[in-house]
């Protein structure tokens, strides 16, 4: 969480705050995690993973224990107002847009707590809210969150993509900084590596007075995040000792949560180099069997030291593989399609990461430069409150999606019509169905931009037209029917003039 007390931002570094203080958790975050009991939130974050903890067996049942949940609204494939999502071990379920308004009632408090303690008196209505989205989500996603920032309050809300968040602080730093400074024309690519996703734009400098920028492609990624190396390591474990042995493990709230304490604090600690030793008292009978059978099949160097499981470099290595491998593939696989950036900048918590700073470095250096700005995790949060500042920092985005209505057209059969959309109107031929787009899609739209279009009805006596709104996943769909078109909504417009008859339908 960051803020600023000022309305006009002029020194960043100074005037934007990064909330330092959650409880057992570092500065800029805490983890995404809830417990709910009875539809109310019994704690958030960090102290929502430790007090699970503590909870026993038949207690845990009566809870909902959540975490990394917006990974589930990035995975879903029609997220709406029922999505619902589920706690697999109380086996309880909760509509995610109620999860969401929790989590951001109590970020929300947080936030007038922390202002009253500097000594503002702080009201919604003097409040504008910010809350961060992954650029690659689904558009029903980021309505999702919008509907549940609503409902926590959140009444003078924008919505920010994270990596254009990002992209507005890293501008502010290089500014300040000579040997990072990207001229008139410099491309630059900001990766902002999180737990979850993988959020990839590339920006050209548009102006070097402002910092205004364009976005060059449409932002990329996927769900490549720290979360896929936390996959690796508890498939590793179910592999060296059993998944029936795991799961009676994991069964134990408390003692599992001192292993998923413990490995992410190495995983995020981790320099490459060294060995990591992860306790593993409670799993130790039968250990040094279960690891040299594990050892012999995998040719790996796994040791039992103790009561500590030792994991040797080339392990850590391969743990992180997938994540950091499938990363540095896409950033080159936009740089092969043409783009030629000065710099990729890796932001995020899992910018940290000393395995994928070199892989990057290794991958791109010396003919693109890779550069970590101070406190990466930091970056999306403090953005985001400079962008809401200075949104026309973006001067020009790149559409992810056409958009346009659906019409009664002429029937031609030489424009692709078909007989199944053929309908007779006022005594002549239409074709129902067709697609006016409005937006094209991978269009350039700079900031502010307005359309429109002009629509007239199409028979006599008509006095309303409807207009029903789509989106399109590629170029050159005919038909609102057609595969890759989706109805966004409806607007009826119950004016309309029976004399305006017009074939644009």
């Amino acid at each position: 969480m960051a803020y600023s007390f000022q309305t006009q931002i002029t020194d960043p570094q100074h005037e934007i705050s990064v909330f330092s203080t959650w409880p057992l958790a570092g500065a800029g975050k805490t983890a995404s995690a809830i417990l709910i009991k009875d539809g109310k939130c019994v704690s958030f974050g960090s102290k929502a993973v430790e007090k699970v903890s503590t909870l026993r067996s038949k207690d845990r049942r009566e809870h909902i224990f959540l975490r990394h949940f917006k990974m589930a609204l990035y995975a879903e494939t029609n997220v709406n107002e029922r999505t619902i999502l589920r706690d697999e071990v109380s086996k309880k379920s909760i509509l995610a847009v109620d999860v969401i308004r929790m989590c951001l009632v109590e970020v929300k408090n947080v936030f007038i707590e922390e202002a009253n303690n500097k000594g503002y008196a702080i009201f919604d209505k003097h409040v504008l809210w910010v809350v961060t989205v992954p650029a690659i989500w689904k558009e029903s996603a980021k309505k999702l969150m919008r509907l549940g920032a609503e409902r926590a309050g959140l009444k003078n809300l924008r919505i920010v993509l994270e990596p254009e968040g990002a992209s507005t602080w890293v501008l502010s730093l290089t500014d300040n900084r000579k040997a990072d400074k990207l001229k008139l024309g410099d491309t630059f690519i900001v990766a902002d590596c999180g737990g979850g996703t993988i959020d990839v734009t590339v920006h050209e400098v548009m102006s070097g007075t402002d910092s205004r920028v364009k976005e060059v492609v449409k932002a990329s990624g996927g769900d490549w995040g720290s979360t896929v190396i936390d996959r690796a390591f508890y498939r590793m474990m179910d592999d060296v000792f059993g998944k029936e042995k795991m799961d009676g493990f994991r069964a134990d709230m408390a003692q599992f949560a001192q292993l998923q304490d413990a490995w992410e604090k190495k995983k995020c600690s981790y320099d490459g180099t060294s060995d990591v030793l992860i306790y593993i008292a409670s799993l130790k009978e039968n250990a040094e069997k279960d690891i040299d059978k594990y050892n012999e099949t995998h040719g790996t160097d796994l040791e039992l030291d103790n009561n500590n499981l030792v994991l040797p470099p080339d392990t850590m290595q391969r743990l992180f593989s997938e994540a950091i491998g499938t990363t540095i593939a896409h950033l080159k696989s936009i740089i092969s399609k043409g783009v030629q950036p000065a710099c990729i900048m890796l932001v995020g918590n899992f910018a940290n990461s000393q395995l994928l700073q070199d892989a990057a470095r290794k991958a791109f250096q010396p003919s693109v430069r890779v550069v970590v700005p101070p406190f990466p995790g930091n970056c999306v949060v403090a953005g985001a409150v400079l962008y809401t500042c200075k949104p026309s920092v973006i001067s020009e985005r790149v559409t992810k999606f056409a958009y346009g209505v659906a019409v009664l057209s002429d029937y031609d059969e030489s424009k692709g019509h078909v007989p199944e959309k053929k309908v007779l109107r006022d005594d002549k031929w239409k074709c129902e169905d067709v697609m006016s787009w409005i937006v094209k899609y991978g269009e350039r739209i700079p900031h502010g931009k307005p359309f429109s279009e002009s629509y007239y009805p199409v028979v006599k006596g008509q006095t309303s037209i409807s207009f029903r709104i789509f989106s399109g996943i590629k170029e050159n769909i005919l038909f609102c029917t057609d595969r890759g078109c989706k109805q966004l909504g409806t607007i009826e417009s119950p004016k309309a003039d029976p004399t305006m008859l017009s074939d644009k339908g």
